[in-house]
């Protein structure tokens, strides 16, 4: 199934124009960093005769797009806040369109066993979209890299350590810390995947899971638990705010795929004996 899940991705023009949009963003919020900080730095150094110093230009892992701390990272806020739309045009908008045709599921429970179709698919979910933001996140790293080679300056975060361990941890180790993040979010992300299939499956109904799928991520966002604290790095939350909003993503995912695929179950074993 994940061989054919990525064919299927490759041979969709809405998965490959959503997949390149991301990439896309990522290079152009670098692209601001880059000239917000180290173009306008140097420029202005030269003009006024300073000595130029890489302690004065960003640590690339600071202008990564999961730290969002520069001015180009507002382009962040456009893939965080919209995430399920772009996980429904990736992958599941097919499952959208065949559910409006209603053939998806009764087809599905009457000729393969439910519950391993559902433990494959969900898992090939998870696959596809953990490495993809693997991917987009390790692009995001080397582009950094590139641009910011050297750099030295964390925006003076180190004088809010003695409000956060966890902040001074991800500051002696700024590179391991974007690696950890990295997978975290990956995970995170790909298990929203998820959600969304379980919501395409139970619901059925195209006019009702983007709403919904949107409420639901947009519910965890602005939570007072939001998920953007276990999502960005360098922030001056501590380890209580960090485990708490990660802890009650993983909570509200479990359930809601727990719940629906128990939904799905029930109803599946309906169809195939009527």
């Amino acid at each position: 199934m994940l061989s054919s899940e990525l064919n299927a991705i490759k041979h969709s023009k809405r998965s490959k124009i959503t997949i390149l949009f991301l990439f896309i963003t990522i290079i152009v919020g670098e692209a601001f960093s880059w000239y917000g900080n180290y173009y306008l730095f140097w420029d202005y150094a030269r003009y006024k005769h300073m000595a130029l110093s890489y302690k004065n230009i960003y640590h690339p892992t600071i202008t990564t797009f999961l730290a969002g701390n520069t001015s180009g990272q507002f382009l962040q806020i456009i893939i965080i806040w919209l995430l399920p739309m772009y996980l429904l045009l990736i992958s599941t908008h097919r499952l959208v369109d065949q559910s409006q045709a209603e053939s998806n599921y009764v087809t599905l429970s009457r000729f393969s066993k439910i519950n391993r179709y559902l433990e494959t698919s969900q898992l090939t979910q998870f696959i596809v979209f953990m490495s993809l933001f693997l991917i987009l996140f390790g692009f995001d790293f080397l582009l950094a890299e590139l641009l910011f080679h050297n750099g030295q300056f964390f925006m003076d975060l180190e004088n809010s350590i003695k409000y956060s361990h966890l902040l001074g941890l991800e500051l002696q180790h700024p590179n391991l810390t974007y690696l950890i993040y990295s997978v975290i979010v990956s995970a995170a992300f790909a298990l929203f995947a998820v959600v969304v299939q379980v919501l395409v499956l139970t619901l059925k109904r195209p006019i009702l899971i983007y709403p919904i799928s949107l409420g639901i991520w947009f519910f965890m966002v602005a939570m007072p638990a939001s998920s953007t604290y276990f999502i960005q790095p360098f922030i001056e939350y501590d380890w209580g705010t960090y485990l708490s909003s990660l802890i009650s993503y993983l909570l509200i995912c479990s359930i809601i795929i727990i719940g629906g695929n128990f939904w799905l179950k029930l109803r599946g074993k309906y169809v195939y004996f009527s």
